[in-house]
């Protein structure tokens, strides 16, 4: 994988994850910052804040990704054996192997592999935004109506459930796939030396 399209899975995992943190901020401090952030003069140094702001959604990016990958590793372990019960060598080196022989192949499941990582991290980042916003939906005084508070907060947790089981779904689908033809295409590969 080039190293531009893995720029852009980070930061795109950075930009979600800055979702939930000014969220958590605003839960403890509360929304009145963003108001005086708007009313700043901060457009007259944008272009000194933009690089600093990309770099540190570009590291948030990474954490959050590598955050993803511990989390989800038991279940893409447990899919792997599903799939593949009995590996004649390690799935990394199957799918190695298959690549380095077809060149379309091998962008494919680069292809898959990438979709994977920005379904897995966006599956953190959702949970995360919809926790941080129903605490702070239900944390803020300027909404009085108790009532109203509830029916955001249970709107805001349907809606991130939602959301959260169709990422879940879409990283399994796309991870049996992935599996599907390593399993498939390496032993065609086996077939080929075999003969």
């Amino acid at each position: 994988m080039g190293t531009t399209p893995l720029y852009v899975q980070f930061l795109i995992t950075g930009l979600q994850a800055s979702i939930w943190i000014c969220l958590l901020f605003s839960t403890f401090v509360g929304v009145e910052w963003i108001y005086r952030v708007l009313q700043s003069n901060l457009y007259e140094w944008q272009l000194f804040l933009a690089p600093i702001f990309l770099s540190i959604i570009y590291v948030v990016g990474i954490v959050v990704d590598r955050l993803s990958d511990l989390l989800f590793t038991p279940w893409s372990n447990r899919l792997k054996t599903l799939m593949i019960p009995n590996p004649p060598r390690p799935i990394s080196v199957m799918r190695f192997q298959i690549g380095k022989d077809s060149e379309a192949l091998n962008g494919q499941l680069e292809y898959t592999r990438s979709r994977m990582r920005v379904v897995r991290a966006t599956s953190v980042n959702v949970a995360l935004i919809t926790l941080f916003a129903i605490l702070l939906v239900t944390r803020t005084t300027s909404i009085v109506d108790v009532a109203l508070r509830r029916s955001a907060a249970l709107s805001i947790f349907v809606i991130g459930v939602l959301f959260l089981v169709t990422l879940l779904y879409t990283y399994y689908k796309l991870m049996k796939t992935t599996l599907f033809l390593i399993r498939e295409h390496y032993k065609l590969v086996a077939v080929d030396q075999n003969n």
